[in-house]
């Protein structure tokens, strides 16, 4: 059985990209490189990198998971709705939010694994429920803001120098990547994205396999969803809408599979730089949505392209 926990080479090759990019745009506009900038982009990304962690743990064990921005939206809307910015409330709110977070991520997993539904539709559904129940909580009309600790979780300092958001990045991504690398579930990861029944054939656990890493993804997608409330600090039932398709670009950018089985963390972290990087550029030179629409559905479809022209 093959067993690859990712591209080196090609994660190399994503980073030089970004390097080259920076220089490109210190040519096209020179405050873009201003190290204050280039920082401000990494706190910036700190939301998708971290959802895109989840997204990679699921992409390589051969699913997806739609219903990610669902649930960045129904965390910002919990967070403002609940707790009205009251800092006393924080705790019972992140807890709460945690808990429907690897909920949900459950549930779809048993959907996936005990009925046999398509990853796909199975998360898309889920996807469409949390948006409405997040609708009918608020009765269309976001109220609250969020509290002063998660503002600080997203947009603090630390010594001025690092952002807290970036360090809370870091911190899950290299946990992450230590559990795939180091532990028998990440073994069972890259097996069953690989090729499930010789998977099986080898000892690995399948469903249980498959219902962490929903879940996992399910309190991730969680996580970024306080650092997106942290950021705009107040509440939107659209906050989530483009962290699933950003969040699929990063770990395909990044070199994950989308048939499962090969890539891993430090490829997504550099998607998702990378896209965060575009979007800031496209933005200084005044790119309208459409065309920063375009040009996320060309990134993407490119990547995908180049990936499967790789491997095979």
């Amino acid at each position: 059985m093959a067993f690859k926990p990712g591209f080196s080479r090609y994660v190399f090759n994503i980073y030089f990209i970004i390097v080259v990019f920076i220089i490109v745009s210190a040519l096209l506009k020179p405050s873009f490189v201003a190290p204050r900038h280039l920082i401000n982009i990494a706190r910036q990304a700190a939301p998708l990198g971290i959802v895109s962690i989840g997204q990679t743990l699921v992409i390589l064990l051969g699913g997806l998971d739609l219903s990610v921005g669902s649930v960045i939206t129904l965390t910002n809307v919990l967070m403002g709705a609940i707790s009205l910015g009251r800092t006393e409330m924080t705790l019972q709110v992140v807890v709460l939010c945690l808990v429907l977070g690897w909920g949900i991520g459950l549930t779809n997993g048993v959907f996936i694994t005990k009925l046999r539904v398509d990853p796909f539709i199975m998360t898309l559904a889920m996807m469409l429920i949390i948006k409405g129940v997040s609708w009918v909580y608020v009765g269309g009309a976001p109220k609250g803001f969020t509290p002063p600790p998660i503002r600080y979780l997203a947009t603090g300092w630390i010594g001025g120098v690092v952002p807290l958001a970036v360090i809370t990045w870091l911190i899950l991504a290299g946990i992450a990547i230590l559990v795939l690398h180091r532990t028998v579930y990440g073994w069972w990861v890259y097996a069953i994205g690989g090729n499930k029944k010789a998977a099986y054939l080898s000892g690995a656990r399948i469903d249980l396999t498959t219902l962490i890493t929903y879940g996992v993804c399910g309190a991730g997608a969680v996580v970024a969803g306080l650092l997106a409330s942290g950021n705009i600090g107040a509440t939107s039932l659209t906050l989530g809408e483009e962290y699933m398709l950003n969040s699929l670009a990063a770990v395909v950018i990044g070199g994950t599979n989308f048939g499962g089985g090969r890539g891993g963390i430090a490829g997504s972290i550099a998607g998702s730089l990378l896209l965060l990087m575009i979007f800031s550029i496209l933005t200084m030179l005044n790119v309208g949505y459409a065309g920063r629409l375009i040009t996320r559905g060309t990134i993407l479809a490119g990547a995908v392209a180049f990936y499967t022209k790789r491997a095979t």
